[in-house]
């Protein structure tokens, strides 16, 4: 009798599970193998923003102090909104002080005490002894004076770029959706006008979305704490942008409202001008800086 011959190994497919292994083995072990046990939220500082507003890049220059856990957009967590290229999310529903905002409150708080895990959050963090967390989102502009209302001791930051800019740059990723264009695919590549016209009408609809939720947000009583950063400043003025974030971290801890956020003073490099080569937070046209008087 012939003896028992094992069957030929796939190697492609055996290539491709230690790939995987080994994929999720380094994802551990410089994301998620961390201890965070300062279960305070004034050991946060939260960072509001919109899609396509450079908010990432800010984070991580605040978490690149020591000992900083960077939470990424908790937010899109209870809802499973980060599969599939990350289209563009809708933001939550207008809500002030008071207001019952559900789970997602509930998320919020979580992150911001440092007490909320997963591979999505904790897709971009450095540290390994986390003593303070840098939380950002993109999807919470419109409930921004219930955050302020319910975390007094957290010291919160919104980031602000143009709009036509962000819906541009939303436009061009394909981080829109317009069940008309869905079923109206070929029409568009074969006439030139339709796709103007698309992209006129997506542009406005995107600009208008963004005036209503940052106005709402913006007017607010509650937000008048919030330190205000425009992403075209900190692209040209960097390091000036940063000494304003540190004066305003370092009075609040001096007045006692929030906990340790002591930005080292550090030397940023400035974000690639028109025509110089991009990063990924500049795609779509950079317009001038937002007039909040209006």
């Amino acid at each position: 009798m012939r003896p028992n011959v094992p069957p030929t190994l796939d190697l492609p497919r055996h290539r491709h599970t230690i790939r995987h292994l080994r994929r999720q083995v380094h994802r551990f072990l410089v994301n998620e193998a961390f201890i965070d046990l300062h279960r305070s939220p004034a050991r946060g500082l939260y960072l509001a923003s919109w899609q396509r507003s450079g908010s990432t890049w800010l984070a991580q220059i605040i978490a690149s102090m020591p000992g900083t856990r960077l939470v990424y957009e908790p937010a899109n967590v209870r809802q499973r909104l980060f599969a599939d290229g990350e289209p563009r999310m809708a933001s939550l529903p207008l809500s002030g002080p008071g207001s019952d905002v559900g789970e997602d409150g509930v998320f919020l708080s979580n992150a911001l005490d440092g007490s909320l895990r997963s591979p999505w959050m904790d897709r971009m963090n450095r540290t390994r002894r986390a003593t303070r967390r840098v939380v950002k989102d993109v999807r919470t502009i419109a409930i921004l004076p219930w955050i302020v209302d319910n975390f007094p001791t957290v010291p919160m930051v919104l980031l602000l770029r143009h709009p036509v800019a962000v819906a541009h740059s939303l436009i061009e990723l394909g981080w829109v959706r317009d069940p008309e264009v869905e079923t109206a695919d070929g029409q568009l590549a074969e006439d030139p006008e339709a796709r103007r016209a698309y992209r006129q009408r997506t542009l406005l609809h995107e600009v208008a979305l963004w005036s209503t939720h940052h106005g709402w947000a913006m007017s607010h009583p509650a937000v008048s704490r919030v330190h205000v950063v425009f992403y075209e400043d900190l692209v040209n003025q960097p390091n000036a942008e940063i000494d304003r974030l540190r004066h305003y971290l370092r009075t609040s801890t001096r007045c006692g409202r929030h906990g340790s956020h002591n930005l080292t003073r550090r030397r940023v490099r400035r974000r690639p001008r028109s025509g110089e080569r991009r990063g990924p937070h500049q795609s779509g046209s950079t317009h001038g800086r937002i007039n909040t008087t209006q």
